[in-house]
């Protein structure tokens, strides 16, 4: 099973099709599970995403987004590809399930990441660092509050978010910014975005998670705006009217991101579409 993650313009992608084509020469039952479909420019790697569904004895992808671009290179899929909700809402829905505690709203938590490092696919824009240390300027304008800058991602490879959130702390030098440097179970990182007053997030992972979490949050979408993995989830989702006035795309130079401590107003998501999507990921397994 391949879970997660977007198929992309990446050379581990091989190794993918290979484990398919080995599982399937074992007579093995094979799954695409919860991931997105792109950003695929390159010939070669559309045509490996293309074998690996082919290969696989059912797809789900994360949203109908995904679902569209794969049909539109490979209709001839269609009997065999679905799509459904994020994994990963079904975490969230256990975690609020089970929490208790009223929110302390003591701090903000944000989450940017690098779009210039090499190996990023989906913005091409170059982003100044100035872009993301005006809004965390303009937030410590508005308040006293503790900013607490939360990687999602600390791995070598694919930028590890620590190295940039840090030279952004320290370029504007304040001690009520805060890097989380060690590393956090999932469990610890939902906590965070719980508990958050407000939240900005960049990786989609963020973004899903301050949605289902807190609400009262802002989106900085660095993928495309049409057909990307955020506009995807906002679409699934139906964010655009809420956060019409809380989303920035980086494709959009003159769209900058101005955060409102004063609306406390929260994104409330409805639980009936999780039990659709259980349904349809039961079929599939």
């Amino acid at each position: 099973m391949v879970g997660g993650g977007p198929l992309m313009d990446l050379i581990e992608m091989n190794m993918l099709e290979y484990a398919f084509y080995y599982a399937k020469k074992k007579r093995k039952k094979t799954l695409l599970f919860g991931c997105g479909w792109g950003p695929l420019k390159n010939n070669k790697t559309i045509r490996i995403a293309g074998r690996l569904v082919e290969l696989s004895d059912y797809t789900i992808f994360r949203d109908e987004t995904s679902l569209i671009q794969c049909l539109k290179i490979f209709p001839q899929f269609k009997n065999k590809v679905a799509s459904s909700i994020d994994p990963a809402i079904f975490a969230c829905h256990f975690f609020m399930q089970e929490i208790r505690n009223k929110r302390s709203e003591k701090y903000i938590a944000i989450n940017f990441r690098d779009v210039s490092l090499e190996g990023n696919n989906y913005s091409k824009e170059v982003v100044p660092k100035e872009c993301f240390v005006n809004i965390i300027k303009d937030i410590l304008f508005q308040t006293d509050i503790p900013i607490r800058l939360i990687p999602m991602h600390n791995f070598f490879i694919g930028g590890d978010d620590r190295i940039f959130l840090n030279s952004i702390k320290h370029e504007i030098s304040s001690e009520k910014i805060i890097v989380e440097h060690a590393p956090m179970s999932l469990y610890e990182t939902m906590e965070l975005f719980y508990h958050a007053k407000v939240c900005v997030g960049m990786r989609f992972h963020s973004i899903l998670l301050q949605t289902m979490l807190n609400g009262n949050n802002y989106i900085l979408d660095y993928t495309d705006p049409e057909n990307g993995k955020i506009i995807g989830l906002m679409k699934q989702l139906k964010l655009e009217s809420f956060y019409r006035e809380r989303y920035c795309s980086l494709y959009d130079s003159d769209n900058q991101l101005k955060i409102n401590l004063r609306d406390n107003n929260r994104y409330l998501y409805f639980e009936e579409d999780i039990d659709k999507a259980q349904k349809k990921y039961a079929i599939a397994l």
